[in-house]
């Protein structure tokens, strides 16, 4: 499975055992609890939780959260955020893996090519602005900047001798599914192609086993390559 699918059966190491706990209980709990209730399940100190909760607030994972009680006074619970969910086990691959063979029985891989540079122009289409009135240098070291925040390791290499410059991924976030349908590079070509205005081809790839995927223009007719 591809590491950055959030895929893996604990949680991210900055969470320690009673705070994995502390996310478990409030994402069975989704109204949420308070620390008196906390601690009976913990059977730790008061302000053990309280230690706990601030640390786990302070990282976005949870919040304070008023629950109406039917007498007395309104409750101050705690309620998991939109990233303490994220915490928990996802499984994007699978239902990837299960649409791309699905696409892969009802078309013609011409058909996927096509349905992949549709997918690369829309995800293009959010990040146009970013750079609009921009060089094909600048264009590319936005680009860079986008791949990093999708998860790729990217990296851009100059060329000296042309001025040109090169955009190469030390990893693939989908290297499994896009070992077994390789139409899914297709998607990188058109994304990148739209925001830098420039047909961009992939020269090197590691699905087929090159260890970089290598993006850059086709050679020009004086023999040089530039983005």
């Amino acid at each position: 499975m591809n590491n950055n699918d959030s895929e893996q059966s604990g949680f991210s190491g900055s969470v320690i055992p009673y705070r994995q706990q502390i996310l478990q209980h409030l994402l069975e709990n989704k109204n949420g609890l308070n620390i008196e209730e906390l601690t009976h399940y913990l059977k730790i100190s008061r302000a053990a939780v309280q230690q706990h909760f601030s640390i786990l607030e302070k990282e976005g994972l949870i919040k304070k959260h008023r629950r109406i009680k039917t007498l007395g006074r309104p409750s101050m619970n705690y309620v998991l955020t939109n990233e303490g969910l994220a915490h928990f086990p996802k499984r994007y691959s699978l239902i990837s893996n299960l649409i791309l063979e699905q696409l892969n029985h009802d078309l013609t891989p011409e058909q996927r090519k096509v349905f992949m540079q549709k997918l690369g122009k829309k995800l293009a289409e959010k990040y146009k602005t970013l750079v609009a009135g921009k060089n094909h240098t600048e264009r590319a070291e936005i680009l860079v900047d986008l791949m990093q925040d999708l998860g790729f390791e990217a990296r851009m290499k100059h060329h000296l001798e042309n001025h040109g410059v090169e955009i190469h991924a030390y990893n693939c976030i989908y290297h499994d599914v896009a070992q077994q349908f390789q139409e899914v590079c297709t998607l990188d070509e058109t994304f990148l192609s739209e925001l830098m205005n420039k047909k961009i081809k992939m020269h090197r790839c590691m699905a087929k086993g090159d260890d970089v995927c290598c993006f850059k223009s086709n050679a020009e007719k004086n023999g040089t390559v530039t983005l």
